[in-house]
């Protein structure tokens, strides 16, 4: 029972936020409002929707006092995030996407893990959501409590780890100690428009010293949607790509492991994004793959791991780079458009 109450004690900050999400939102509110936990408050961050979404949030707001709503010009998801974390007030911070929901224990079960092992961190597992389907996420990890040590281990395999098992770097499963993230200094990058949540979490992963699995616990809803920005052309792509190369061989631990699994991560996001050349038009495509396949970063990078790490379909992707075969890999991938 002591668990119980120190839990209690604990005041979370929930941060949602929201662009043009009129159609999922009330769904995701729904199941906030509905938490057993009730120490919390809700922080929604309108990021200059142009459909009812703001409506709603001042609907949500004027039936919960629990409920903060702030508005700004868009400015993508980093930016929204960040504004929460500023405006935020609790022991700790947990993020929603608003076109997701979550299980009505979610806040008790990760405020529990909190409170019993004074963690910096609390990360649980999700459902896959595709219509009707649901899919649990199963880690390779177990459940239980890792310390500094084994948050290295756990941080070395989330550089470059691109199995099933794998922890993914999605923000809402993770319940972050708010004076962790002050004392830090890390915040989400406004670099890039794709890859933010990998780029701040690994590096918290790296400096947390205590933290918490739920491997089991299946609280978060990742909803599946055909209109999702990862489904979309996104251009910059690989310029991206290499800024969170360099940020990491920056402010990671400067240990051979380290850069290893650093390059063997560009090498899995070269082969992104070449997918998401793919998506572009024709003269799009052609130029985003000589920009990919000619850059000496990733060329270096198959040499040095390209057939030592990753997948198997990694390697084969590594060993024609290697042998120059670029032709090879544009038809590979033209097949796709």
């Amino acid at each position: 029972m002591m668990q119980d109450a120190s839990s209690k004690q604990l005041k979370l900050s929930v941060i949602v936020p929201v662009y043009n999400a009129e159609q999922t939102l009330r769904r995701c509110l729904d199941s906030l409002c509905a938490q057993t936990y009730g120490n919390f408050e809700l922080i929604l961050v309108n990021d200059g929707s142009k459909d009812h979404s703001l409506e709603i949030c001042n609907e949500y707001a004027k039936k919960d006092q629990r409920i903060c709503v702030y508005t700004q010009e868009n400015a993508g998801p980093s930016a929204a995030r960040n504004r929460g974390l500023d405006m935020a007030s609790g022991d700790y911070v947990l993020f929603v996407d608003s076109d997701d929901y979550v299980e009505a224990n979610m806040l008790q079960r990760m405020a529990d893990a909190a409170a019993k092992e004074d963690a910096d961190l609390v990360l649980c597992s999700y459902w896959d959501e595709k219509g009707d389907v649901l899919t649990p996420h199963v880690y390779a990890r177990p459940s239980g409590v890792y310390d500094e040590q084994g948050c290295k281990e756990l941080a070395l395999d989330f550089i470059d780890d691109n199995t099933k098992g794998r922890i993914p770097p999605y923000s809402s499963l993770r319940l972050v100690r708010r004076s962790f993230m002050e004392e830090s200094g890390l915040r989400f990058t406004r670099k890039v428009k794709r890859g933010e949540d990998y780029l701040l979490w690994v590096q918290v992963h790296f400096q947390a010293k205590r933290l918490v699995l739920l491997a089991e616990d299946y609280l978060y809803h990742y909803v599946y949607t055909e209109t999702s920005i990862t489904k979309s052309y996104l251009p910059n792509y690989w310029p991206m790509c290499l800024t969170i190369f360099s940020e990491l061989n920056e402010k990671l631990p400067q240990t051979k492991e380290v850069k290893e699994r650093i390059q063997a991560m560009l090498i899995q996001r070269s082969l992104i994004a070449l997918h998401n050349a793919a998506l572009a038009d024709e003269a799009q495509f052609k130029k985003d793959c000589d920009e990919i396949l000619n850059d000496k970063t990733l060329k270096k990078a198959a040499r040095a791991v390209g057939l030592r790490r990753n997948s198997k379909r990694a390697r084969i992707y590594a060993l024609l780079l290697i042998l120059g075969l670029k032709g090879l890999v544009i038809r590979i991938f033209s097949k796709e458009r």
